[in-house]
């Protein structure tokens, strides 16, 4: 998939090049290669289907039907996935039968600034813990989630899914509210969201059909 996202790129700059400085047998050897590559690329995915049937469902599975969703989700669980992009983060909230989009407008710069502030805490320094800014990922938290407060209110198992730099955080690092202050790095009374449910990571929603029982974090 590289190789074929690199020749499709470097064709699409040989072929945008002013008519006198075009390369022709450049450009048709590339394209031979690109065909090669696709060729390659398939070949490839049936093997993977043969050999590895349950890997290509849960990797890369069809869409989810509403009716299929409410049935997956059992009583007290609940879906988010949050997608980046470069003014906001979409946040799709599903419980039951019941679908929320909401639009958090964070972009992908300042959320990939705050996660990894967030990160850096988590990591030793000069063979000691730093101090992690519980207020900093309690607003996090009001940004992305705190809208779905109320329909969060008796879950137990939050299934996420989430996309771009929200993958390298856990979500149970959230706080659920602005914690009191911090005395020392005695975190014990923050009300982190982990502490209020089990929190799951899929790599799509669709992947629920492979993970009846997903591990928890």
């Amino acid at each position: 998939e590289r190789r074929k996202t690199l020749l499709r790129s470097t064709l699409a700059v040989e072929q945008d090049r002013p008519a006198e400085e075009r390369n022709l047998p450049r450009e048709e050897t590339l394209k031979t290669q690109l065909r090669e590559a696709e060729a390659k690329e398939e070949s490839l995915q049936q093997r993977l289907q043969a050999e590895f049937p349950q890997y290509v469902r849960l990797s890369a599975p069809g869409a989810l039907s509403m009716d299929e969703l409410a049935r997956l989700l059992r009583p007290h669980e609940a879906l988010v996935t949050l997608i980046p992009t470069a003014q906001s983060v979409w946040v799709l909230f599903v419980k039951g039968r019941e679908v929320e989009l909401r639009r958090a407008r964070l972009g992908v710069r300042e959320l990939d600034q705050r996660v990894r502030a967030l990160r850096a805490a988590l990591e030793a320094a000069d063979g000691g813990p730093r101090p992690f800014d519980a207020g900093a990922s309690a607003q996090l938290y009001a940004d992305l989630l705190g809208p779905f407060a109320s329909q969060l209110t008796g879950v137990k198992h939050l299934i996420a899914v989430p996309f771009g730099p929200l993958l390298s955080l856990p979500l149970g690092l959230l706080p659920t509210r602005p914690p009191s202050a911090v005395a020392g790095e005695d975190y014990r009374h923050v009300p982190w969201l982990a502490r209020e449910m089990a929190i799951s990571v899929l790599p799509s929603g669709a992947s629920l059909r492979q993970s009846a029982s997903p591990s928890t974090t």
